[in-house]
């Protein structure tokens, strides 16, 4: 009967060895800060690349840089990160279209669009 357990142990064994070897990551990905297009947002924002790279995409309490990281990867033709609800995706569509048409009054109106969005 051990023999039968150890078989299934060595069996599961070989499986999660395989699942972990499917999981890990592509090397050239493990840095975002290395990410090419990480740099390009950072450049257009003028924001640090660590903060573009590992601005998580959850309209955060704590975030100032969803909102420029999102209208900037939307702006180069990328889909952007956010994670959004309908009322979101609203404000969103508004900020986008606030600063193509004006960035001086988009810098002016971030905080409050930032904070509509938390709503």
């Amino acid at each position: 009967m051990s023999d039968i357990f150890k078989k299934l142990r060595d069996e599961a064994a070989q499986k999660a060895e395989r699942r972990a070897a499917e999981r890990s990551p592509d090397p050239a990905r493990v840095d975002p800060e290395n990410d090419p297009v990480m740099a390009e947002v950072a450049d257009l924002t003028g924001l640090p690349v660590w903060e573009v790279a590992y601005c998580c995409g959850a309209i955060c309490p704590h975030c100032e840089t969803f909102l420029d990281k999102a209208i900037a990867l939307v702006d180069m033709g990328h889909p952007h990160h956010l994670f959004m609800n309908p009322v979101q995706q609203e404000r969103f569509a508004e900020a986008l279209a606030l600063y193509r048409r004006d960035r001086k009054e988009y810098d002016l109106r971030k905080p409050e669009l930032i904070a509509s969005m938390r709503r």
